[in-house]
């Protein structure tokens, strides 16, 4: 009992709190460099018409989508040594950082071919972040021993995802337009990140260990049945279905807005530095937020809370 009690008491340490957090660390580089500049690489860079870059765009993120819920499956019916999820946290970094640099690397193709090369590689990197993501969200119910681990963990993860704002406005634009060609700025800035997203998965993957190993993993498999994909999909229902709703037009909002700020400092104020400005000042706000949300989650309902910030979100955008 007393065991019991102290597992329930003891909180975890710092060191795992803040690894966990490098997930969400690398993953904020990969979001904002796509979400801000993927279309305005496209039109600009590569020279796609701009209603055929709005719909590679829209197919690829659509099919990205769907490729978490086969991350989720493929995850959960592949055995790899290792672990059940802690396998997926390296391949899907490693996976998603090359993919990147390929990503953001310009090709001399001839434009019919590039419109046909450009959206496979868009998703076979989305994928490798899928992968990593899926990976990286189940790990903290192997970790998490009680609600407080729980809240821990979330918490730490926003902090990192504040750091990497962060660090991304400051060197983001700068780095992007920081050589003579813009194509070596998206390269380099792809290898900066990529590298990032691997170091970074490579910690995560060192410190689960302990929580996700080859012993856990099959004690899992043995005590948990397997549900087929048709009855996964049966959970977007009920209260679940405007969670998942919601999930997506945020998604969306947050794909839409980066890119559209990107154009306007460029084409309609003509500062690019303007951006950097914009971006530390969104970091800022995500600062404050990231100190105020534990207290405010303890002192509100989560749903109250949920609720707030959505109307918030609304009425900013």
């Amino acid at each position: 009992m007393s065991n019991e009690l102290n597992s329930v008491q003891e909180k975890l340490k710092l060191k795992t709190v803040y690894t966990y957090a490098l997930g969400d660390f690398c993953f904020t580089f990969f979001i904002m460099f796509i979400g801000y500049y993927l279309m305005y690489y496209l039109t600009d860079v590569l020279m796609f018409p701009a209603t055929i870059a709005a719909t590679i765009y829209t197919v690829v993120q659509t099919f990205e989508t769907a490729g978490v819920l086969v991350g989720g499956v493929v995850i959960d019916r592949l055995k790899l040594k290792g672990g059940k999820y802690r396998p997926w946290l390296l391949i899907g970094g490693i996976w998603c950082g090359v993919m990147l640099v390929l990503l953001f690397t310009k090709y001399n193709l001839p434009q019919n071919i590039y419109l046909n090369v450009f959206p496979i590689l868009y998703l076979v990197a989305y994928w490798g972040y899928n992968f990593m993501w899926v990976a990286f969200r189940s790990i903290p119910g192997k970790i998490s021993r009680n609600q407080q681990d729980v809240m821990s963990l979330a918490v730490g993860s926003q902090h990192g995802a504040v750091a990497a704002s962060l660090i991304y406005s400051v060197i983001g634009v700068n780095l992007l337009y920081g050589f003579q060609k813009i194509t070596t700025g998206y390269t380099v800035s792809a290898m900066v990140y990529g590298s990032i997203i691997i170091i970074c998965m490579i910690m995560v993957y060192r410190m689960a260990k302990p929580y996700d190993n080859d012993a856990t993993a099959e004690k899992e498999r043995k005590a948990v049945e397997k549900v087929p994909l048709k009855e996964n999909l049966k959970c977007i229902t009920g209260p679940m279905l405007p969670y998942f709703l919601s999930s997506v037009l945020r998604s969306s909002v947050s794909v839409a807005i980066p890119a559209l700020m990107v154009y306007y400092f460029n084409y309609v104020l003509k500062d690019e530095g303007g951006m950097a400005i914009y971006l530390s000042t969104t970091s800022i706000v995500q600062v404050i937020a990231a100190v105020v949300l534990k207290p405010l989650s303890m002192k509100f309902s989560k749903i109250s809370l949920f609720r707030a910030t959505a109307v918030m979100s609304c009425l900013s955008t």
